[in-house]
């Protein structure tokens, strides 16, 4: 279509009006304006609920994960239920370690153990000033299990018998023997317990402490 120069005059004189009209564009600008917060309000919508799927996903992993390493640490400790460490029994030079863990256990603690009741025992840690403990696996759970019944008779000696724990299961003997007292916090086949209020309770992590307030 082809407009005369006097119809292009007129359109150019009423688009003048109009630009120059405050409440037309005030108008243009409102519905402009509710049309953008309109999308903003979509798109922060959209956002937030992908937010929250990505939040309950994460917590669904972390959920996941912890059940895993519970388990895990669960293996590793199952690995070590024939094993005990020991403190406090004087390293020589030369020395025969196994020979003075029998000793031990047979003229200290009143057992009939012999060498072919340990499948294999060392020091463990760096050599220094101070005497390193003794780790030793028995050859069955029976043999270990008559050992660490029989540790009380060692009250007094400077010896010590404990149970062989993982790293985490050392960690919370260790943060809840602190809060709780050595007296009231003990390991039995590498479950931690503690004496809260004239009741046993078994700790599996330390959030088991939070919930006892005692973090």
């Amino acid at each position: 279509m082809v407009f005369t120069q006097a119809q292009k005059t007129d359109i150019s004189e009423i688009t003048k009006s109009v630009l120059c009209d405050v409440d037309f564009l005030k108008i243009i600008a409102d519905k402009v304006s509710e049309l953008v917060m309109i999308r903003i309000e979509d798109k922060m919508n959209q956002l937030l609920t992908k937010c929250d799927n990505m939040e309950k996903t994460i917590k669904n992993y972390e959920t996941d994960n912890e059940i895993l390493r519970n388990k895990l640490d669960d293996l590793e400790q199952y690995t070590r239920r024939n094993s005990l460490r020991i403190w406090g029994i004087k390293e020589e030079r030369n020395e025969n370690v196994e020979n003075q863990v029998l000793n031990v256990c047979n003229n200290q603690l009143g057992l009939t153990l012999s060498n072919n009741d340990i499948d294999r025992c060392h020091r463990i840690g760096m050599q220094g000033n101070k005497t390193r403990p003794i780790i030793v696996k028995f050859i069955g759970y029976r043999q270990r299990a008559m050992v660490f019944s029989a540790k009380k008779k060692l009250k007094g000696t400077g010896v010590q018998i404990r149970e062989d724990l993982t790293k985490n299961r050392a960690t919370l003997l260790h943060c809840a023997s602190e809060r709780l007292g050595l007296k009231t916090t003990w390991t039995f086949d590498g479950i931690v317990i503690v004496n809260k209020d004239n009741r046993k309770v078994r700790l599996k992590n330390l959030k088991d402490l939070e919930n006892m307030n005692l973090i």
